[in-house]
């Protein structure tokens, strides 16, 4: 079983993974927002079957219905890293006060 401090990092290791997770997310969506700032030159790639584009689009910018994600997702994701924040503050609140000069805080530790 692990210690105190094995649990804490393991928590913040699972805090890093949700937060890379909503990374990916809101670079994907501030990266459409950016091209639809010229949405008249932008299609949609991968998008339902009989949607098209002009072929002057062809080379456009365009948006992959493929990566983008669905409320559920973001939803899920940013759960994820709410959840994973409050275990990182109750991993580090179980870690006896004498053993926590080796480990960083919650709001440093990342």
């Amino acid at each position: 079983m692990p210690n105190e401090i094995e649990t804490y990092q393991g928590v913040i290791a699972e805090l890093a993974q949700a937060e890379a997770s909503v990374k990916r997310l809101v670079k994907i969506i501030t990266d459409a927002a950016a091209k639809l700032q010229n949405w008249q030159k932008v299609m949609v790639a991968n998008g339902p079957p009989g949607v098209g584009f002009p072929p002057e689009l062809m080379r456009a910018p365009s948006i992959d219905c493929r990566e983008w994600p669905d409320a559920n997702r973001l939803a899920h994701a940013l759960s994820d890293w709410h959840q994973a924040k409050d275990r990182v503050r109750s991993a580090y609140g179980a870690i006896p006060e004498s053993q926590r000069a080796v480990v960083k805080p919650p709001q440093e530790a990342k």
